[in-house]
């Protein structure tokens, strides 16, 4: 059975009063554990709380940088959770995926499909960032596509329809 486990950034930044165990944000600045909604509240008690507290609080977080632990490592042990992005070895080249859940499974979000993956997949999988702190990979990709695809789209013109 996998685990149940979701993270998000917190609505109050690290270090305010209102945080008083500042260590439960992470380095990546999100906090890790359970998920609790209240219409559109959206608030994480952090796994690590028992040490802390009888009470264990929850830390209200942005509601769009919430993501959900897929119950899968990546090459390297580190956890893949919704909205990571990801290197995905795939023989000799890297393709670039973001990890997104859809129709009930997580699957790699490209621009052409979508597809669920398994965990013999992970296992070439290397977490390179996240949505949220990093779009500009995704930037990065799309932008590259779309100048490769021009330059598919002339070339086919240049030869009178005939692919060369």
């Amino acid at each position: 059975m996998r685990e149940i486990l979701f993270r998000g950034k917190p609505l109050v930044p690290n270090g305010s009063a209102f945080v008083k165990n500042p260590q439960l944000i992470k380095e990546d600045g999100f906090i890790y554990g359970h998920l609790g909604v209240n219409g559109d509240a959206y608030s994480i008690t952090p796994i690590d709380m028992d040490q802390y507290s009888v009470l264990r609080p929850a830390f209200k977080v942005i509601p769009e940088t919430v993501g959900e632990y897929t119950g899968f490592k990546d090459m390297n042990g580190k956890m893949i959770f919704e909205d990571d992005i990801v290197y995905n070895h795939i023989g000799d080249k890297k393709v670039v995926d973001r990890i997104i859940f859809l129709n009930g499974c997580f699957c790699m979000d490209r621009q052409a499909f979508d597809y669920e993956f398994t965990y013999q997949d992970t296992s070439k999988f290397e977490v390179i960032g996240n949505f949220h702190d990093n779009p500009e990979i995704l930037d990065n990709i799309n932008n590259t596509q779309k100048v490769l695809d021009k330059l598919n789209e002339e070339t086919f013109v240049m030869n009178k329809g005939e692919k060369v």
